[in-house]
């Protein structure tokens, strides 16, 4: 992004959005901040806390079981209220939203179960809870001053690289955006939406500095190499039919797996058959090997390709640290998976060539 571009951004501020954010005279988010401190404030018993905190694994028992105890309602219908002022996909927002419209301070796309689970742990166990959405969601409405509702720590890397061009750092990233775009925020009533008015920019250009998607063309170069080498047809189609997910390799993995390999999601025809070594890196026997394939759900299977996620020789799933939104996608550090010895060996790979680390 060029901040030089100044009739660009001088336009956007006049538009009837950004007037609302620049004249409002008390935080755009206050009545979301108010709900968050209630809930910081309550005193709650431990027999509570306990139930809260089994009842936060299911959305929908939550919900239901809150309705029929007169304890449980108001404290559920509290934390219900706080995820609508934080997340523009909270269910039931426009219930629990007091603004008309709603107003949510980011579209993070985070499951209502996991917002109440880490809304207990800010209260009660703030060292369990990582940094993530959910985390800069909480800070940011505590003190919008000292944070910016830019939740996901991963676009604020690619804001750090492509806008500010430098490394990133939790603690001087919302001094270095403000001072970025201090020529365009000046004229705001309440100086706490000053980082909000600065979310807003990003988000409407986020096409100038957002990850690019990967190339396209990746598998029809791979299918193209295959066709142009020296292999008999039918090994050549049984590679191009591994190369796209499907034929022999497909099914091996889906009698291995059963399912998605993380999430045990049974819906085979939605999930992607994926190879732990790269494909670009194997030789023709293990472009083929069941033991070099996961089975994944879509999301599941972006990040492992990315090498945002891996998994230890025990199985357990090891993050990139260039990954911090786990909760956007309701993994954590608990998850563990199946691996044989085959299956060992090509993840090693994974670990050493694949994994992401700054």
């Amino acid at each position: 992004m060029n901040i030089t571009n100044l009739e660009k951004i001088k336009t956007l501020l006049e538009t009837p959005e950004f007037l609302s954010i620049r004249n409002s005279e008390e935080f755009f988010f206050k009545k979301g901040q108010d709900k968050l401190q209630e809930w910081l404030n309550l005193e709650v018993s431990d027999e509570v806390k306990i139930k809260l905190f089994e009842l936060s694994k299911n959305y929908r028992s939550l919900r239901e079981l809150s309705k029929k105890e007169d304890e449980l309602s108001p404290l559920v219908d509290l934390l219900f209220s706080i995820v609508a002022y934080a997340d523009f996909q909270a269910r039931d927002k426009s219930f629990y939203n007091e603004y008309n419209p709603p107003r949510t301070i980011a579209k993070a796309f985070v499951r209502m179960n996991i917002w109440v689970k880490h809304l207990l742990n800010f209260k009660f166990y703030p060292e369990r809870l990582k940094a993530g959405n959910t985390s800069n969601a909480f800070k940011y409405l505590l003190s919008p001053t000292d944070q910016i509702n830019v939740l996901s720590n991963t676009h604020r890397r690619l804001i750090s690289k492509n806008v500010l061009q430098q490394r990133y750092s939790t603690a001087t990233f919302t001094d270095a955006i403000i001072g970025y775009f201090k020529p365009f925020v000046s004229k705001v009533k309440d100086k706490r939406n000053i980082t909000h008015l600065i979310t807003r920019i990003l988000y409407t250009y986020k096409s100038d500095w957002q990850l690019p998607e990967r190339p396209t063309n990746s598998i029809e170069k791979d299918i193209a190499d295959i066709v142009q080498g020296n292999l008999g047809s039918t090994e050549k189609e049984t590679l191009i039919l591994a190369r796209i997910g499907q034929g022999k390799f497909r099914n091996d993995l889906i009698n291995k797996w059963k399912g998605c390999t993380i999430s045990g999601y049974p819906e085979t025809s939605l999930l992607v058959a994926s190879h732990i070594k790269p494909w670009s890196k194997c030789d023709h026997i293990e472009k083929l090997d069941p033991d070099n394939g996961l089975l994944l759900i879509p999301n599941y299977d972006k990040l492992f390709d990315r090498g945002l996620i891996s998994f230890k020789e025990n199985g357990s799933i090891i993050f990139s640290d260039l990954f911090s939104d786990s909760d956007f996608f309701d993994i954590d550090e608990s998850i563990t998976i199946d691996l044989n010895e085959g299956t060992r060996k090509y993840m090693e790979y994974h670990r050493k060539h694949v994994l992401k680390n700054s």
